[in-house]
Protein backbone atom coordinates (compact mmCIF):
# COMPACT_ATOMS: atom_id res chain seq x y z
CA UNK A 1 0.00 0.00 0.00
CA UNK A 2 1.32 3.17 -0.99
CA UNK A 3 1.06 6.78 0.47
CA UNK A 4 -0.47 9.58 -1.38
CA UNK A 5 0.97 12.49 -0.40
CA UNK A 6 -1.46 14.80 -2.58
CA UNK A 7 -4.47 12.78 -0.96
CA UNK A 8 -3.72 13.88 2.52
CA UNK A 9 -3.31 18.10 2.44
CA UNK A 10 -3.40 17.77 6.22
CA UNK A 11 -0.48 14.98 6.87
CA UNK A 12 1.32 17.03 3.80
CA UNK A 13 0.95 20.66 5.78
CA UNK A 14 1.80 18.89 9.41
CA UNK A 15 5.33 16.78 7.97
CA UNK A 16 5.88 19.97 5.87
CA UNK A 17 5.47 22.93 7.65
CA UNK A 18 4.24 22.09 11.27
CA UNK A 19 6.83 19.58 12.25
CA UNK A 20 9.76 21.45 9.70
CA UNK A 21 9.00 24.73 11.54
CA UNK A 22 9.14 23.37 15.34
CA UNK A 23 12.11 21.83 13.85
CA UNK A 24 13.96 24.84 13.16
CA UNK A 25 12.93 26.38 16.34
CA UNK A 26 14.33 23.79 18.58
CA UNK A 27 17.60 23.78 16.32
CA UNK A 28 17.67 27.57 17.12
CA UNK A 29 17.11 27.35 20.87
CA UNK A 30 20.17 25.03 20.97
CA UNK A 31 22.23 27.15 18.95
CA UNK A 32 21.10 30.10 21.29
CA UNK A 33 21.63 27.58 24.32
CA UNK A 34 25.17 26.63 22.85
CA UNK A 35 26.38 30.13 22.23
CA UNK A 36 25.47 31.15 26.03
CA UNK A 37 27.65 28.39 27.29
CA UNK A 38 30.43 28.97 25.20
CA UNK A 39 33.32 31.53 26.21
CA UNK A 40 33.30 35.12 24.94
CA UNK A 41 36.87 33.94 24.47
CA UNK A 42 36.04 31.30 22.09
CA UNK A 43 35.39 34.21 19.33
CA UNK A 44 35.81 31.49 16.17
CA UNK A 45 33.44 29.19 18.00
CA UNK A 46 30.91 31.94 19.15
CA UNK A 47 30.99 33.01 15.28
CA UNK A 48 30.40 29.41 13.62
CA UNK A 49 27.17 29.11 16.22
CA UNK A 50 26.15 32.68 15.45
CA UNK A 51 26.77 31.60 11.93
CA UNK A 52 24.75 28.36 11.58
CA UNK A 53 21.63 29.96 13.78
CA UNK A 54 21.65 33.15 11.20
CA UNK A 55 20.97 30.13 8.59
CA UNK A 56 18.65 28.21 10.51
CA UNK A 57 16.46 31.13 11.03
CA UNK A 58 16.74 32.29 7.07
CA UNK A 59 15.33 28.96 6.33
CA UNK A 60 12.46 29.38 9.03
CA UNK A 61 12.06 32.41 7.78
CA UNK A 62 11.45 30.59 4.09
CA UNK A 63 9.44 27.54 5.92
CA UNK A 64 6.95 30.09 7.21
CA UNK A 65 6.94 32.09 4.03
CA UNK A 66 5.64 28.87 1.95
CA UNK A 67 3.30 27.73 4.97
CA UNK A 68 1.58 30.96 3.91
CA UNK A 69 1.15 30.63 0.58
CA UNK A 70 0.32 27.19 1.28
CA UNK A 71 -2.37 28.24 3.87
CA UNK A 72 -4.00 30.62 1.19
CA UNK A 73 -4.19 28.27 -1.68
CA UNK A 74 -5.96 25.50 0.93
CA UNK A 75 -8.39 28.16 1.85
CA UNK A 76 -8.81 28.84 -2.08
CA UNK A 77 -8.97 25.83 -2.97
CA UNK A 78 -11.50 24.82 -0.34
CA UNK A 79 -14.07 27.78 -1.67
CA UNK A 80 -13.90 26.40 -4.69
CA UNK A 81 -14.94 23.10 -4.21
Amino acid sequence: MGFRLVNDPGYFEKWRYTDTINDYNSIIAEFQKEYEQTPAADRFTRTRILSEMQEAKRDLAKTQAEYEMFKKYKMRAAISK
